[in-house]
């Protein structure tokens, strides 16, 4: 199983690489952006190419999914392509198809070779494309995406609002390099009514102006739901042997072999079966643990859940300060985290991933260690190789390594994916080890996770004919929605799982157990972080608001005020929503240090055929 972990991990960094394309350049990309008042955008691309070789022509990839990082969940942008031209006005030929979670145009004549200097112009409408804020409206738009086969070195866009708005109210920002860069190499003008950016790299722009202008539709959240249309006609009619045995008996074949599977590898023992009320949480199971066993994979909640849980047990210290935001408004909540002690490798009162998670918060590392940019793609390559060479253990050792006292969170943007993972990993590693769950369940649950991935992907990227890729596609979406079932909870692990629901009994109804909760010392700071990733810390707090606390020495507010458990989750849980999306790299307004290359809306790439 581990080298077979490591043969997902190479193939699905091999077959995600875009295809290179040599014997073409890109002369200029330009993009011309408006901005509607229905928080719509219309977007017209102009790409000269100059073909140095015979291609076909080129494909333009423009992504229309996104995953949430704070909520896990899946959310779009509806794209429509409304036309493929040249300079004169021209139609050109052209697909569109969906390649996973992007929307692939394909344009030239597959019959036809070009060469030379061409020009396309690709006009398209986004719905839904403004971010909303309570001081400012804001379009945060990756215009060219990091995926291209050959460099862009002369890019520019140029942005338009519904209404001329002076230029002193407008904000704006861009990013250049490879996805989660940071890097500034480009210029940003705002004028009257708009903005003009250049750079000579991949670019992401931000562009910020006063609420008002644009009008969220009543059906924002709506058009942002994912939607994918697709329709495979007369399948039944006269096909081969072949067709028959991909399109059914592989997806029957699979449907029976997971059930066979999940009756003898998946299925938990009997637990007791009724809730019965916990005072203290299980014995030995920190919370992050717990939320691992009640969901059986890795959420993104219990890396604030485990922070706070250190800053109790005196390894760090969280300072809240306040910073204004665009145009001086309103004030965003920023956080600061102060190692307090240092720890020895053999300390009996951390967890390794406990361990992975300190290094990562209080490491600064440049952000070409390890000889890969992609820290997405790095850390499920150390996965993988970790697992084949030194099972739980990571051989792996970043050069330009600097050990800090301090941090603030904004700056762990692009780098604490990578760390995320280390965490992740030896969490489950550890739960596997101790025996909560049987065998290497848990890493078996990635595994067919991955498999189906790879198999859904190959079945969309790769193009065989629509008929044929049924039964592909039906096959590996069994396996990726039977991923999250493949782990399997020992007696030990069901035992911890009842416990733990009662323990969530205990504080989303602590009100009823008073008794109980009166008697503790500092229950609410060392049950807070379980309360968390249970999702009723607020019902905790209200719950314990009449008990009288002193202010805890981890935790320092930027508003002093009459002290309890309410005001202290108040500031907390704002802690919590900022860290979620930082340490996951994802959501949010792209100014404030939040911001990076690749972020936002839009991007993908694209490339010669």
């Amino acid at each position: 199983m581990k080298r077979f972990s490591l043969l997902l991990g190479l193939a699905f960094l091999l077959i995600s690489r875009p295809a290179q394309a040599a014997g073409l350049s890109y002369e200029s990309f330009k993009s011309d952006i408006t901005i509607h008042t229905d928080a719509s955008i219309s977007v017209k691309e102009i790409i000269v190419v100059n073909f140095s070789s015979p291609h076909h022509g080129i494909f333009r990839n423009i992504p229309f999914r996104y995953t949430d990082q704070q909520s896990g969940q899946s959310t779009a942008l509806p794209i429509d392509i409304l036309s493929v031209t040249d300079e004169q006005g021209g139609v050109r030929t052209y697909t569109v198809s969906t390649l996973g979670d992007d929307m692939q145009v394909k344009i030239g004549d597959a019959g036809q070779e070009i060469s030379g200097q061409q020009t396309y112009i690709i006009s398209y409408h986004v719905a839904a494309a403004v971010n909303f804020f309570s001081d400012h409206d804001e379009l945060y738009w990756n215009v060219t995406g990091t995926h291209w086969d050959e460099p862009l070195t002369n890019v520019t866009a140029t942005l338009h609002l519904p209404t001329n708005i002076p230029k002193a109210s407008l904000t704006t920002k861009c990013f250049t390099g490879d996805y989660g860069s940071t890097k500034q190499d480009c210029q940003a003008t705002a004028q009257d009514g708009g903005a003009t950016f250049t750079a000579h790299d991949f670019l992401t722009v931000v562009f910020g102006f006063p609420t008002g202008i644009v009008t969220k539709p009543a059906n924002y959240d709506h058009l942002r739901t994912v939607k994918v249309a697709g329709s495979y006609n007369g399948i039944l009619q006269g096909h081969s042997a072949w067709w028959w045995a991909i399109n059914v008996i592989l997806p029957a074949l699979t449907f029976a072999f997971l059930l066979l599977w999940w009756e003898t590898h998946g299925r938990d023992p009997k637990g007791r079966g009724t809730i019965i009320p916990q005072y203290e949480p299980p014995a030995d199971i920190h919370p992050a643990e717990m939320d691992v066993i009640l969901h059986e994979k890795f959420r993104p909640a219990v890396i604030p859940a485990t922070i706070i849980d250190l800053a109790v047990r005196g390894y760090l210290k969280i300072t809240e300060h306040e910073e204004h935001h665009a145009f001086g408004l309103a004030q965003a909540k920023k956080y600061t985290l102060t190692k307090l002690k240092e720890y020895a490798t053999d300390d009996a009162q951390l967890r390794d991933y406990e361990k992975y998670l300190l290094d990562g918060l209080f490491t600064k590392y440049a952000e070409d260690s390890g000889g890969l940019k992609n820290y997405r793609v790095r850390a499920k390559i150390l996965q993988s190789m970790s697992k084949q060479l030194q099972g739980s253990k990571f051989a792996w050792q970043p050069t330009n390594k600097v050990v800090r006292s301090t941090v603030e969170l904004d700056e762990l943007k692009t780098t604490f994916p990578l760390t995320a993972a280390l965490v992740e990993q030896s969490l489950e590693n550890s739960l596997d080890v101790r025996g909560y769950f049987s065998g290497n369940s848990l890493k078996q649950r990635g595994g067919f996770l991955a498999v189906g991935l790879i198999i859904t992907y190959f079945a969309i990227r790769v193009g065989l004919d629509g008929s044929w890729n049924v039964g592909l596609i039906l096959t590996g979406l069994m396996l990726l929605a039977y991923g999250p079932l493949a782990s399997k909870r020992t007696t030990k692990g069901v035992d911890v799982l009842w416990a733990a629901r009662g323990f969530k009994m205990f504080l989303e109804k602590a009100e009823k157990y008073r008794i109980q909760w009166q008697e503790k010392q500092n229950i609410f700071e060392t049950y807070l972080p379980y309360a968390m990733v249970f999702g009723v810390a607020e019902k905790w707090s209200k719950a314990l608001s009449s008990l009288s606390m002193t202010p805890p020495s981890w935790y320092e507010s930027s508003s002093p005020a009459v002290f309890n458990s309410i005001v202290l989750w108040s500031s907390l849980s704002s802690f919590q929503s900022v860290s979620v999306q930082t340490t996951a790299a994802g959501g949010g307004s792209g100014f404030g240090g939040g911001g990076f290359s690749g972020g936002g809306g839009g991007g993908g790439g694209g490339g010669g055929w």
